[in-house]
């Protein structure tokens, strides 16, 4: 097995490097999984390869249009009940 330590410096001054790169090689790797722990392994390589390809899909992060209309208008009724300022017009609000 053989590990390799790339660091590289903005400047010759510079007391830390800016990029820290390690690299490890072997030759053989022997894994063995259980049955109860494949599932497990395949999750976090799906998770690894959504995170490389930047298609990571966040659950409760899919949001249907309806939804979202319904809470404009519920947040608009909430306005309207509570008589905000916010929707006024800033002349209206400084000559009261």
């Amino acid at each position: 097995m053989k590990t390799r330590i790339h660091q590289t410096y903005s400047s010759l001054n510079a007391k830390r490097a800016s990029v820290v790169k390690i690299n490890t090689y072997c030759d053989e790797l022997d894994m063995s999984l259980s049955d109860t722990q494949l599932p497990m392994f395949l999750r976090i390589l799906e998770l690894l390869l959504a995170l490389y390809y930047g298609t990571l899909e966040v659950p409760g992060g899919d949001v249907k249009e309806d939804d979202l209309e319904k809470k404009d208008a519920e947040d608009e009724t909430e306005n309207e009940d509570e008589g905000m300022l916010q929707d006024r017009p800033l002349a209206s609000i400084k000559n009261r």
